[in-house]
């Protein structure tokens, strides 16, 4: 997993690299996205599907793009565009059943 520190980082990994599915988790510091950490970390080794995480407090911007309104807030990116989205902290099968 990586955090993104910026807009122009988010958009080189998610819009511009359209190679490959990306998963993008947006969260705060809160317990629901702290219960989350471990989760998309299996998630990431189970599918081995490339996760960032973007913090919603340090880029408002992004989240604000995406009308994500609570966190902790999953989507899967391809080519550029999401595909799916999974909303709320949830166990590993749930997730695995919503975004792949």
């Amino acid at each position: 997993m990586r955090d993104i520190e910026s807009i122009n980082e988010f958009n080189a990994i998610v819009l511009e690299e359209k190679s490959k599915d990306i998963v993008v988790e947006f969260w705060m510091p809160c317990p629901q996205s702290d219960a989350m950490i471990s989760v998309m970390q299996e998630f990431e080794k189970e599918t081995e599907l490339d996760v960032i995480r973007v913090n919603v407090d340090e880029n408002p911007e992004i989240a604000k793009e995406y009308n994500v309104i609570s966190v902790p807030h999953v989507f899967r990116f391809s080519d550029g565009e999401i595909v799916t989205e999974s909303e709320g902290a949830v166990p590993l099968p749930v997730l695995l059943q919503r975004l792949t």
